[in-house]
């Protein structure tokens, strides 16, 4: 976890960084994910491995409406912020994913769902993430 250490000068020069930011910050995810669509509650983000899936929110506009569309391959970072998971909105769009790619997504996230591996409340650290494949 990050400490205020990690943040010198933020002090010095009279600012604050609030402690949730900083632990928020510390649960950050920078990789690429499959961006299958959005629901009305989140957008979901798979591994590309398929070992778990996530129902992140954006920060001010859903995913589809920063893409243009759903059913991508993307790099972007996820966190974990206030008990929700929360996509940070710079998004590198690296390919769409066709239909057959996408069915195939689809039922690995069912899959994952009845696994109990699908989250919105937390990520799962990076060290257990490549242990057992439910999806493809």
């Amino acid at each position: 976890m990050m400490s205020r250490r990690s943040w010198p000068g933020w002090h010095d020069r009279g600012q604050h960084v609030d402690e949730t930011v900083v632990v928020a910050s510390a649960s950050l995810q920078i990789k690429s994910w499959v961006y299958l669509r959005d629901t009305r509650r989140y957008s979901i983000f798979m591994e590309q491995a398929g070992t778990h899936a996530y129902g992140a929110v954006g920060i001010t506009d859903s995913i589809k409406e920063l893409l243009g569309g759903s059913g991508a391959l993307v790099e972007t970072g996820l966190l974990l912020y206030d008990g929700r998971i929360v996509c940070d909105g710079l998004i590198s769009p690296l390919a769409w994913i066709g239909p057959t790619y996408k069915r195939d997504f689809n039922e690995a996230l069912s899959r994952l769902r009845a696994a109990g591996q699908f989250y919105t409340d937390h990520l799962v650290p990076r060290g257990e993430q490549e242990s057992g494949s439910v999806g493809r």
